[in-house]
């Protein structure tokens, strides 16, 4: 799924209230106060949601009577410019015999809405059995309040492991308009999870609310530790059933790997006067707070070593009210690296010498890793290591960056020796473009500009060889087939997705980490049906499933949550494939190289049929199942991609594949045309390709195709070289299925 942004923990804590603020609030700590009592075993909390009578789901929350457990702040990100008059959110909390009650008073100053629901602004409500829980439901809210939406839609996320709790109740919510914002009311009926409430129940809960203004980046508020619920049902908040509730939240806390440390801010709709922030037996010192309308706010670094950090106590009035911890401090600390960007300058060059390597914005870089050293070792296009350019043509740059003993990351660059000086400013450059979608301007006027273009182009060239190394690829990868030993006849012929700069780029990488000892396999979760365990001459079909964006990272037990995993598991000893799905990192897509070691390795250590061997993935993983059958259309006896796409020029390369594609057609990610063309340079070579396009499904269209007990009885009938899978007879993007009967089928599944 191609959702969620980079992973951040949160605090909620309780602070004491009462006290006026002004726009200069003063810190926690001051020499004029007494200082606090010393603190005792500190343990987790959990808040109490209590019993309400007569609430009526209708968008107004009259009838709460101001009851409820009130969650008066939410968590931001740091960093994240909160500013309360244009995003902000407050929820009450109850329950009564038919279920948990939710009413969400949101301020949304700019209002869009889009597909998936989650897309926009909306509310995600997680309501689990326990935190920790392997059956969960979570409820995607769109409020029907912005163009083009006039109605409020609703969406579940069914994460419930238990085949028992597939019950087909229903959450109910209602919304009303506001001049600044939304309130939306829910119930989520306890059937869905087979609880039956009582004074002292247990439950896991979690609270979202996402704001989305187009053409920048999706924000939220969230009520607890973690973001990516969806994944990990630990992320949420542990609640109690009661009488009496908490007092009313008024404050809160977040925080997100920065550097080698780990930055925090604290925001309190109260006063922060009381607020203590303890590590261990240290109490860490809170600043001066920034008052931005009814949200006071202070943002600071504290200092993280080793893997993990905290537990982290939150103490208000002497009282314990949250605690932090981020267990996976090393992958955070990996991921916040990839975004310091370090450069040559330039990328492109002309001497034996080669460029400075610098810090993109030494300033940044500065304030998150303070002094720091570097150590490159250049490598020409063999892989040898090198300490002049001698030669034109492909270079690499391995820098690793020291910030403190024991403290470094490594970066790596692609480089480029021009074979002369060349004098950018005298340099006359003709060059066409021809754009495969309109954008406002005329084949003609593409056509006619070719001064124009080329100096555009010579420009973009000089600027972007400067920042970063993309330049360097296409020109190595330029010269390279300008010369008839650097390359494969093959590689001579027009680019594609597999044979183009960045895809060289990838390869010659591959390999130099592979030289140095510092190649990253995917991690992989693996399932076997019965007796591939055992050894033995049998061998079983097996099917490679490639995740989407919303899956990256260093979980593995996000994978069991859609696709074939999903399914084996549901299926139990019935499901007679074994199923492969790797995970890729943060920030990066498929990598085939990394792919081919992938089926290579499991191929060895499994007994995988080679003639059976199927391959599907959804959204980036459908993207990267096109392309992997598209480099190795001989490996794979079906390919099965789900709302993603490829490129029409391999059409020829797969058309002898079984290829069955499925798509959204309100799929507002990925635009259904990058299906339809797919399958419509397919059709035109006979290609043996069936296409289902969901007419009331949008990017989630994953759920009811895996759902779908036709997809996996499709691919037990193909085998390499042997397709059952006929030739494709007519042309153009018409489906051959609107998906109805997986929809029913996934419907009654939930």
């Amino acid at each position: 799924m191609s959702y969620r942004l980079a992973p951040f923990v949160a605090i909620c804590l309780l602070p004491a209230c009462g006290a006026p603020q002004t726009s200069a609030v003063p810190p926690s700590a001051s020499a004029s106060q007494p200082a606090p009592p010393p603190l005792g075993p500190l343990k987790d909390m959990i808040f109490e949601v209590p019993r309400l009578h007569d609430v009526v789901i209708d968008g107004k929350n009259a009838d709460w009577k101001d009851a409820g457990l009130a969650v008066d702040v939410l968590s931001a990100l740091p960093s994240d410019s909160r500013d309360p008059d244009t995003f902000d959110a407050r929820t009450r909390l109850g329950w009564d015999e038919r279920g948990l009650l939710v009413a969400c008073d949101v301020t949304d100053a700019a209002r869009w809405e889009g597909d998936p629901i989650w897309s926009g602004d909306s509310i995600e409500i997680f309501l689990g059995d326990a935190v920790g829980g392997k059956n969960f439901v979570q409820f995607m809210v769109a409020p029907g309040v912005a163009e083009g939406h006039p109605e409020l839609r609703q969406e579940l996320g069914d994460h419930r492991s238990d085949t028992a709790l597939k019950s087909t109740a229903k959450a109910t919510f209602a919304r009303t308009r506001g001049d600044k914002g939304y309130l939306v009311e829910g119930l989520i009926p306890w059937e869905l999870l087979g609880v039956q409430p009582a004074v002292g129940r247990d439950l896991g809960l979690q609270i979202y609310v996402n704001d989305y203004k187009k053409g920048h980046d999706l924000r939220k508020l969230t009520w607890f530790p973690a973001d990516g619920t969806h994944a990990d049902s630990h992320h949420m908040q542990p609640i109690v059933l009661v009488d009496h509730p908490t007092p009313t939240i008024t404050a809160t806390a977040a925080a997100v790997v920065h550097g080698w440390g780990v930055h925090l801010s604290v925001s309190t709709s109260g006063a922060p006067e009381n607020l203590r922030l303890v590590s261990g037996t240290h109490e860490i010192a809170v600043p001066a707070f920034e008052k931005r309308g009814r949200i006071a706010s202070a943002e600071f670094d504290a200092p993280a070593d080793g893997e993990h950090f905290g537990p982290l106590d939150v103490v208000a009035g002497g009282a314990q009210v949250a605690r932090l911890r981020i267990d996976d401090l090393a992958y955070r600390r990996k991921q916040s690296f990839q975004g310091i960007g370090v450069v040559a300058r330039s990328a492109v060059f002309s001497s034996n010498n080669f460029p400075a390597i610098e810090f993109e914005q030494p300033a940044v870089a500065g304030e998150v890793l303070g002094r720091t050293t570097f150590m490159t070792t250049f490598y020409d296009a063999n892989h040898d290591a090198v300490t002049t350019a001698e030669k034109p043509g492909r270079y690499g740059a391995v820098v690793e960056v020291f910030s403190a003993p024991g403290k470094s990351f490594k970066k790596r660059l692609s480089l480029f020796r021009l074979p002369k000086d060349v004098r950018w400013r005298d340099l006359k450059i003709d060059a066409q473009l021809t754009l495969s979608r309109d954008v406002g301007i005329s084949a003609d006027v593409w056509k006619n500009e070719r001064r124009t273009l080329g100096e555009w182009f010579k420009s973009s060239l000089q600027s972007s060889s400067s920042r970063g190394d993309d330049s360097a690829k296409v020109l190595a990868r330029l010269f390279e087939k300008s010369t008839t030993k650097a390359v494969k006849p093959a590689d001579k012929m027009a680019d594609t997705a597999h044979n183009g700069p960045w895809a060289a780029d990838d390869r010659w990488w591959h390999e130099q980490r592979r030289r140095d000892g510092d190649l990253e396999p995917y991690p992989y979760v693996t399932v076997l049906p019965e007796g591939a365990a055992s050894p033995g001459d049998k061998r079983f079909p097996t099917i490679l499933f490639l995740h989407g964006s919303g899956e990256r990272g260093n979980d593995l037990s996000v994978l069991s949550t859609w696709g074939p995993v999903a399914a084996a598991k549901r299926k139990g000893a019935s499901f007679p494939f074994i199923v492969i799905a790797p995970q890729c990192p943060e920030g990066v897509s498929w990598n085939t190289a990394l792919l081919e070691d992938l089926v290579a390795d499991i191929e060895a250590k499994y007994p995988v049929d080679k003639d059976r061997l199927y391959l599907t993935g959804l959204s980036m993983g459908g993207f990267g199942s096109w392309q992997l059958a598209s480099e190795h259309p001989d490996w794979f006896a079906a390919v099965a991609p789900v709302c993603g796409g490829g490129d029409v020029t391999d059409a020829a390369a797969l058309a002898n594949v079984p290829i069955w594609d499925f798509h959204g057609a309100k799929d507002e990610s990925v635009d259904p045309a990058r299906s339809i063309e797919m399958v419509s340079a397919l059709r035109e070579r006979h290609g043996r390709v069936q296409f289902t396009l969901y007419p009331n499904e949008g990017h989630s269209s994953w759920t009811p195709t895996y759902l779908n007990d036709r997809l996996y009885a499709w691919f037990l009938e193909q085998k390499r070289a042997l397709p059952r899978q006929a030739r494709a007879t007519k042309q153009g993007p018409k489906p051959d299925f609107d998906g109805s009967e997986a929809v029913a089928a996934a419907s009654s599944t939930k």
